[in-house]
């Protein structure tokens, strides 16, 4: 017999993970985009996914149009366990409209499925931005303006989560000093 006055929750706390971002500039300001696709993270404003697989096969072979994420499709927001799986996209390859690379904690909610190493999920945003105070983009000169950290640390507040400079994220002991600021 149910008790008519327990009623479960209407919301479950986000998964959170760890993931990298690209800092491009939109409208004169500094926003956040996806890595992968040219999607800006608006500031207040949860990012729903969307799946962008059948865009890159031939008909034939499509899967069927489903929302993201599924579990057996490769679409969602992702976050990853350990930010040491995250680090690496500080320095990958990037569009020729990334001003800087940022690493950050990512709340996830909504459908979430298990990812290889984290999470997919429907929806994300922001819950902690860490701007490395040096960038692999001034080092290989692929900026149009050159920016300092400090300069994108503030931009980026409009997000109203927290925001750290912080020495390393691009270096070996990158995790030390991202874990040990996290905590």
């Amino acid at each position: 017999m149910v008790d008519a006055g327990v009623h479960a929750p209407d919301y479950v706390e986000p998964t959170v993970g760890w993931r990298a971002w690209e800092v491009v500039e939109s409208d004169g300001v500094l926003q956040l985009s996806s890595l992968r696709y040219a999607g800006i993270w608006e500031p207040g404003t949860e990012v729903a996914a969307t799946c962008r697989r059948s865009l890159a096969y031939l008909p034939w072979g499509r899967m069927p149009i489903h929302t993201a994420p599924a579990s057996d499709c490769v679409c969602g927001i992702y976050g990853a366990v350990k930010v040491e799986h995250a680090r690496p996209f500080l320095w990958v390859a990037g569009s020729e409209a990334a001003a800087y690379r940022v690493v950050g904690r990512v709340s996830l909610w909504g459908r979430v499925v298990q990812a290889q190493f984290g999470w997919r999920a429907e929806f994300g945003y922001p819950e902690h931005l860490y701007v490395p105070a040096t960038t692999h983009y001034a080092r290989l000169g692929w900026r149009r303006r050159r920016l300092r950290a400090e300069e994108v640390a503030s931009e980026l507040e409009a997000y109203a989560v927290p925001v750290d400079v912080v020495d390393g994220v691009e270096s070996a002991h990158a995790s030390r000093v991202v874990t040990r600021i996290a905590a």
